[in-house]
């Protein structure tokens, strides 16, 4: 079974609730890279949670290498933002709710993943969100592919 290396944008209550989850309840998923605009905060909580990279630059922690999945746990209005730099570095995203601050901004969100699934045709993401790379469904937290 595969492992994920996770990218947790965020050391506030939301990333705090995720990452405990993680690491408390999914033995295989771990949280690889923690992003803060405070170093300060970001040693912090990687020391509380065994996080091996810290960030304070939101590009650069999207984009480790190592990580394959990021969970934005940021405030509503920087959602966008990290959305569409973790299609551009290819990172399977999941966004805490809610999704964008208007119906419009979610709608820009969703067609960024849409886009990255419909370029991206042979990455793994893609062949797990099926044949045509549709996003069938939005539910809670994350986008549910099919």
């Amino acid at each position: 079974m595969k492992t994920h290396k996770i990218c947790m944008l965020g050391t506030g209550l939301i990333g705090t609730f995720y990452t405990m989850t993680l690491h408390n309840l999914r033995g295989r998923d771990r949280v690889h890279a923690i992003y803060s605009r405070s170093q300060e905060r970001a040693d912090k909580f990687a020391k509380e949670w065994g996080i091996p990279n810290t960030y304070t630059d939101l590009d650069t922690a999207i984009r480790d290498p190592e990580v394959n999945v990021v969970v934005i746990g940021l405030p509503n209005n920087q959602h966008l933002e990290a959305v569409r730099l973790c299609a551009a570095a290819g990172k399977a995203i999941l966004c805490t709710k809610p999704l964008g601050r208007t119906a419009a901004e979610a709608k820009e969100m969703l067609e960024i993943a849409q886009t990255r699934l419909s370029n991206d045709a042979d990455s793994e993401l893609a062949q797990a969100a099926g044949e045509q790379g549709k996003i069938t469904d939005l539910r809670l937290e994350k986008l549910i592919l099919q």
